[in-house]
């Protein structure tokens, strides 16, 4: 039986397929049985998440790819002209769009 290493023994709750062998070396009691619970199944919930994201199984997560995803208004503003917010536009006038 090999020497517990508290590291490894982490390591061989939380990687649900590798052993390092430290599963043995203690006997968790008590609330340390309750956490070695949890670890294990956070373990597996993470070696899960992991297997579909790599098998593209999960959509990638990520905000919106580009300046239009983000405001729908800007992919209506022609190329080469400007996209005046209202607050700049003074009282009494309009923005005009230019040639």
């Amino acid at each position: 039986m090999p020497s517990f290493n508290a590291f490894l023994y982490t390591l061989d709750l939380l990687l649900p397929i590798i052993s390092f062998g430290q599963e043995n070396a203690s006997r968790p009691r008590g609330l340390q049985q309750g956490l070695s619970a949890a670890m294990i199944t956070a373990g597996w919930i993470l070696a899960t998440t992991v297997l579909a994201r790599l098998t593209r199984a999960l959509p990638p997560v990520a905000g919106p790819r580009s300046d239009s995803e983000r405001n729908p208004a800007i992919a209506r503003v022609p190329a080469g002209h400007q996209c005046v917010p209202l607050q700049a536009v003074p009282d009494g006038l309009t923005a005009r769009q230019s040639g």
